[in-house]
């Protein structure tokens, strides 16, 4: 419920656009089974527990427990209890949850009007195969939702088969499974696109700890300053000032409407905002001719070092 959300920060654009919409029905489809969704399960539990929601899930009878992890095996006693739940008798919307099919096509006239998906078998590590049986969705909207993949990094290790970069704790490890000096990875890059924002600053916690242990052991090398480099490619990093100028619109523009605060979610209103200021404002450093504006915060109004 768009309500719900009214009092968050959430753009005012984006809250309009969740209160018009009218959704009844919502799919969620898996090529594969419930036991290989990467969902989070705090998040999983708070959807399934959303008011007036009916959940359909289908896929969960075949799967085996046997050698699965904590997470994973948390993930289906949520799904499996949803799926028990007795449904409301007047559902706000019904969420269906779908595995081991895919799509194959988007059928309609100038706009989607149909999916038809694909039942799916496993063939192989991470693969499925499909079988020829064919199912179609009325729908008119589709939002492909693959996940995330790391990239490499010229001259950083990186696993192909994760899609991270290889680490102990944090440290980044060489060919030879030794730490590299200097090098730290945090987050997706670190351990896989998993995990909500708590999950982020453990994660962080313990790599910056290796590295607060490292640093004094860590051989010495020129390092340019950064505020040097920003200006010969004429860039103007944005000041601490500057971030309280957006603060302050942004709280402004909640306490008009009785909230917090509200994001301001386009950028030429946040480079606006940096370049001369609300109105009323004093005119930021990034007002000078030819400079190129950057959302890089300093401190205390200066460049950052």
């Amino acid at each position: 419920d768009a309500a719900d959300l009214a009092p968050t920060d959430m753009p005012d654009a984006v809250l309009a656009e969740l209160s018009a919409a009218r959704i009844a029905e919502v799919w969620v489809i898996g090529r594969r089974g419930p036991e290989h969704a990467s969902f989070t399960t705090p998040e999983l539990r708070e959807l399934l527990a959303l008011p007036g929601l009916a959940v359909e899930v289908a896929g969960l009878a075949e799967v085996d427990e046997a050698d699965l992890d904590r997470r994973t095996r948390a993930n289906l006693a949520a799904l499996r209890a949803a799926a028990a739940a007795a449904v409301p008798a007047e559902p706000r919307a019904r969420l269906h949850l779908l595995f081991w099919h895919r799509p194959v096509r988007l059928e309609g006239d100038g706009r989607v009007a149909r999916l038809v998906l694909e039942r799916t078998v496993p063939a192989g590590p991470g693969a499925v195969a499909g079988t020829g049986e064919y199912r179609g969705i009325d729908t008119e909207l589709v939002l492909r939702a693959i996940g995330y993949r790391g990239v490499p990094l010229p001259g950083v290790p990186f696993d192909e088969h994760t899609g991270t970069i290889p680490n102990r704790e944090g440290r980044v490890l060489g060919p030879d499974s030794e730490p590299r000096p200097g090098e730290y990875a945090v987050g997706w890059i670190k351990r896989g696109p998993i995990g909500v924002i708590g999950t982020n600053k453990a994660d962080a916690v313990e790599t910056v700890a290796h590295l607060v242990e490292d640093v004094t052991a860590l051989p010495s090398r020129p390092r340019p300053r950064l505020d040097e480099v920003l200006a010969a490619r004429g860039v103007v990093p944005s000041t601490l000032a500057d971030w309280r100028r957006i603060d302050a619109a942004e709280v402004g523009r909640g306490q008009e409407q009785g909230r917090d605060r509200s994001k301001i979610d386009a950028w030429h209103e946040l480079l606006d905002l940096v370049r001369s200021g609300h109105p009323g404002g004093p005119a930021s450093v990034a007002d000078r001719p030819g400079a190129e504006a950057g959302l890089l915060v300093g401190d205390n109004g200066a460049p950052p070092q």
